[in-house]
């Protein structure tokens, strides 16, 4: 079983870039999506004809973005991040 997770920051986008060409090709039994940045409906509206049961659940209501007023970081805290962040893969 190949199962798959994903973190589109927006579906809707990804919708309009190819997603559902990039799904066929990756052969996946499951695919978990993050960041879909989309109501229930427009998930399922966007994987429409992808062949996958959809199954969505959205949050109960939309994020703030909230600016802090200052950020401290520790140097080791700060290699870490950017260790995790050149490690991960995109796929586009």
């Amino acid at each position: 079983m190949k199962i798959i997770s994903w973190n589109v920051n927006g579906i809707r986008a990804g919708g309009r870039k190819g997603l559902l060409g990039k799904l066929e090709s990756l052969n996946a039994d499951v695919i978990c999506f993050q960041e879909t940045k989309a109501t229930e409906e427009q998930v399922a509206e966007v994987l429409f004809g992808s062949g996958y049961h959809v199954e969505a659940y959205a949050a109960e209501k939309k994020a703030t973005v909230v600016q802090p007023s200052s950020v401290k970081w520790h140097p080791c805290q700060w290699l870490e991040a950017w260790l995790w962040m050149s490690m991960t893969m995109r796929v586009d």
